[in-house]
């Protein structure tokens, strides 16, 4: 887990993502957020975020990851299992944090696949 000087994520003069008006009417409902972790080459891997209530700015919240995480990200569409977020490296623990600190899942509704 994190330590608790670092929940705070830096996203606007020391706030947070509840602050930047994600236009979200409640938490995360019964739905589960999946973070899985794929292996890409030997040394590269994706974290991908799949789950995320639609009421949730998904645009927003990648710029907030990749400031906060140090890395790239994109938003695919997938027929099957909707919009998904796509981070490089491994960052399931960091997304899982930042998911539940803001607020936007609960850790009973955050699951964590991979090694």
């Amino acid at each position: 887990m994190l330590g608790k000087e670092t929940l705070d994520f830096g996203l606007s003069k020391g706030g947070t993502l509840n602050e930047l008006d994600l236009g979200r009417a409640t938490a995360a409902g019964p739905e589960y957020i999946h973070i899985h972790y794929q292996q890409r080459t030997a040394k590269k891997c994706w974290t991908i975020v799949q789950g995320i209530p639609e009421d949730i700015d998904l645009k927003r919240v990648l710029k907030a990851w990749k400031k906060v995480f140090n890395c790239n990200g994109t938003i695919l569409d997938d027929p099957q299992k909707g919009k998904i977020i796509q981070l490089q490296g491994d960052k399931r623990n960091e997304v899982a944090e930042f998911l539940i600190h803001e607020g936007i899942g609960t850790k009973e509704s955050v699951k964590l696949h991979g090694y």
